[in-house]
C-alpha cells in the first residue's frame, strides 16, 4: 500500500470537516484564553479520533478477503496511539479531567454512528444529527482546555452551535434532493423547503430568547442571521438551474465561517 492509498482513507465529507474546524476554532477563541500547547495536543487527538472513526467505519464494511482491510487496521492503530500520546499529557500534566467524560460521550456517539453506518442509514436525519452532536462536542472540549473550566456560558455556546449546525441538515436536503424544484414556481419551492424555513426561523427565535435570558451574549443572535437569510433566499428566489454539490458546500462553509467570526467577535 502506497501513500496514495493512505490519502484515499481521508474522508471527503466536506460538511463534517467544516463542523470539525468551526467547532474547534469557535470553542478555543470564544473562551478568550487561548493556550497553544494544550490546543495543539487536543487538536492532534481530535483529528486522530475523527480519522479513526472513519477508518473503523470503513473496516467494518470491508469483506474479509479485501486486501485493504489489513492496511486500514494498521492506520487505525497509528491513530489510536496518537490519541493516547496526546490525550495523556492533557490529563496528567494539565489535569483537564473533564476531557474524560467528554471523550466517553463522544465514544458513545461514535458507537451509535457505527450502527447507522452498518445498517446503511448514515444519510438519514437522525444519523446526521447524531454525527453533528458528536462533532459539536469538540467546541465544548476546546472551550474547556482554553478557559480551564466549563461554565454556563460554555454549555450554552455548545448548545447554540449544535443547533446552528443542525440547520444544515434540512437546508442541504432541500438544495440537493429537491434541486430540480429550485427553478419551479414558488409554491413548489415552499413545499420542498418548508422544513428548512421552519427550523431556521425556530432557531432564530430560540437564539433571541437565549440572548434575552443572558444564556448567551446579548448580540449572539446576530450570528444566526446569515443562516436565516440563506434558508429564505433559496426558497423565495427562483433559480435558473440546480446548484452543484460544490456550490452547496461553498454556501454552507461560507455561512459557517460567518457564524464563527461573528460569535468570536461578540464574545471578545
Amino acid at each position: 500500500m502506497a501513500f496514495k492509498d493512505f490519502l484515499k482513507l481521508i474522508p471527503k465529507k466536506h460538511g463534517a470537516w467544516s463542523i470539525f474546524f468551526i467547532s474547534i476554532i469557535t470553542g478555543a477563541f470564544c473562551a478568550k484564553n487561548f493556550k497553544p500547547v494544550p490546543f495543539l495536543l487536543l487538536f492532534v487527538s481530535s483529528l486522530s479520533g475523527f480519522l479513526l472513526r472513519e477508518n473503523i467505519s470503513l473496516f467494518l464494511k470491508l469483506k474479509k478477503e479485501d486486501k485493504r482491510k489489513k492496511f486500514v487496521f494498521k492506520i487505525s492503530l497509528i491513530y489510536f496511539f496518537l490519541i493516547i500520546l496526546t490525550l495523556l499529557p492533557l490529563l496528567l500534566f494539565y489535569r483537564f479531567y473533564l476531557l474524560i467524560p467528554i471523550s466517553m460521550l463522544a465514544g458513545f456517539i461514535t458507537t451509535i454512528s457505527f450502527y447507522f453506518s452498518l445498517n446503511k442509514k448514515e444519510l438519514t436525519v437522525p444519523a446526521e444529527i447524531t454525527g453533528i452532536f458528536g462533532l459539536s462536542l469538540l467546541l465544548l472540549a476546546f472551550y474547556y482546555i482554553s478557559k480551564g473550566f466549563i461554565d454556563k456560558e460554555g454549555v450554552f455556546l455548545f448548545i447554540f452551535a449544535f443547533l446552528f449546525f443542525t440547520g444544515s441538515v434540512f437546508h442541504v436536503r432541500y438544495l440537493v434532493r429537491s434541486k430540480n424544484i429550485l427553478s419551479e414556481d414558488f409554491l413548489k419551492r415552499l413545499k420542498a423547503g418548508k422544513y428548512s424555513l421552519l427550523y431556521h426561523t425556530f432557531f432564530f427565535i430560540i437564539s433571541i430568547y437565549l440572548s434575552l435570558k443572558n444564556y448567551t451574549p446579548s448580540l449572539a443572535y446576530i450570528a444566526v442571521l446569515p443562516a436565516l437569510f440563506k434558508s429564505y433566499f433559496f426558497v423565495l428566489r427562483k433559480l435558473n438551474r440546480p446548484l452543484s454539490i460544490k456550490e452547496v458546500g461553498f454556501i454552507e462553509l461560507s455561512v459557517s465561517i460567518a457564524f464563527a467570526l461573528i460569535l468570536i467577535g461578540i464574545y471578545y
